[in-house]
């Protein structure tokens, strides 16, 4: 059924009684948010499948493998976030879901949606789909089998999000995504707790002595020897935070290079 806690065969929904209001309720005890406001839930609609279709499966496993540093991850994820979100914005546009309330929803049928999912698969999917991390899918896959068992997860999770729009609508079936998702991507990038977990981290990078810098990282070492660096980065990430609102890229390839994997992490903590 499972591999590490991750689907891998197809759920049967036939028992599932929840409508849009519970579901609402089951989102609102994780997070407080807007839920009626179209780009707020486009926000979590991208994270959600980005979740499921990309990071929890085969992904994760090659990080766990060690094909992925920690840093490597956030700024894959991050990316390829940013980019299921723009593609979102397309297609509400395409499907005239202009108005600011997400219960315009309502007006799509289960066809919408498959035209967004066959969508999201043919990018998701691709081998040569260049990841923020000098390589590619099919690179980081290591195999033509290893890439079509990745195809088979994002088919089988963008598949189920179709088939619960088939139970009780579009915007039940992005509803439940979030639901699932919101237990793994608390500290990722367009999280609503992103901008405030930025400003927590550059607001230590002015006091040397803020308990901030006295936390273990990732393996043990300590981030005090990457103030620096850090200090470049989260300045950088703040700046764009002001200029952009929630939107804030992954890093360039510049400060990419410059920052290492447990400062990046920090940020997530």
């Amino acid at each position: 059924m499972t591999d590490a806690g991750f689907i891998t065969e197809r759920p049967d929904t036939s028992g599932i009684t929840l409508d849009d209001a519970a579901l609402e309720d089951l989102i609102r005890m994780q997070l407080d948010v807007d839920l009626s406001n179209l780009p707020t839930l486009l926000d979590l609609v991208a994270l959600g499948i980005t979740v499921t279709s990309w990071r929890n499966g085969p992904v994760e496993n090659w990080h766990a493998e060690g094909r992925l540093s920690d840093g490597d991850m956030m700024r894959v994820n991050s990316h390829t976030t940013q980019a299921v979100r723009r593609r979102l914005t397309g297609w509400a546009i395409e499907f005239n879901v202009t108005s600011a309330s997400s219960s315009s929803m309502a007006a799509l049928d289960v066809e919408a949606l498959r035209s967004l999912t066959g969508l999201l698969l043919r990018w998701l999917a691709r081998p040569d789909r260049k990841l923020p991390v000098d390589m590619t899918l099919g690179g980081l896959a290591h195999t033509k089998a290893e890439s079509a068992t990745y195809r088979e997860h994002a088919s089988l999770q963008l598949d189920l999000l179709v088939r619960l729009a088939e139970m009780g609508g579009v915007r039940f079936g992005l509803l439940s995504i979030v639901a699932q998702s919101l237990p793994f991507c608390s500290s990722w990038w367009l999280h609503p707790t992103w901008p405030d977990r930025v400003e927590r981290f550059v607001s230590a990078l002015d006091h040397s002595s803020d308990p901030f810098w006295g936390r273990a990282a990732v393996g043990g070492s300590c981030w005090a020897p990457n103030r620096m660096p850090c200090m470049t980065a989260a300045r950088y990430v703040r700046r764009c935070s002001r200029a952009h609102g929630s939107w804030m890229p992954p890093l360039p390839n510049g400060l990419q290079t410059l920052v290492s994997a447990p400062c990046e992490s920090a940020l997530h903590l």
